[in-house]
């Protein structure tokens, strides 16, 4: 009983956060790396920043892709603590609907 009221509480208050710091801020942080790509680039050595963009869309991709194979082995082998993998789906499913909003493709629906 303990257990259902606890997640209850969780989901009641998860659904409520206020997440208005954490846009300005990160819209913020990616002005800031916008500026600063772009001063590279106009810099003496371009290929420099163009090493960085692409190292870090790899590294970036390449852990959205694990979460999202994580999630998906979770599901398949039934794993029991459902509200984790729930969690980390809600999570994911929000980087690509704030990806889908600054133009990138359109978020794949898991369900």
């Amino acid at each position: 009983m303990a257990d259902l009221v606890l997640r209850e509480r969780l989901v009641t208050h998860g659904l409520a956060g206020r997440y208005g710091g954490f846009v300005r801020v990160g819209g913020l942080l990616a002005l800031i790396g916008a500026v600063l790509f772009g001063m590279t680039l106009a810099g003496g050595h371009p290929e420099r920043a163009w090493q960085a963009f692409h190292w870090n869309w790899l590294f970036f991709t390449g852990l959205t892709g694990g979460s999202v194979a994580l999630v998906a082995v979770h599901g398949v082998a039934a794993f029991r603590d459902r509200a984790l993998v729930d969690g980390w789906m809600d999570g994911m499913a929000g980087w690509a609907r704030a990806w889908a909003e600054v133009g990138g493709p359109e978020p794949v629906r898991l369900a």
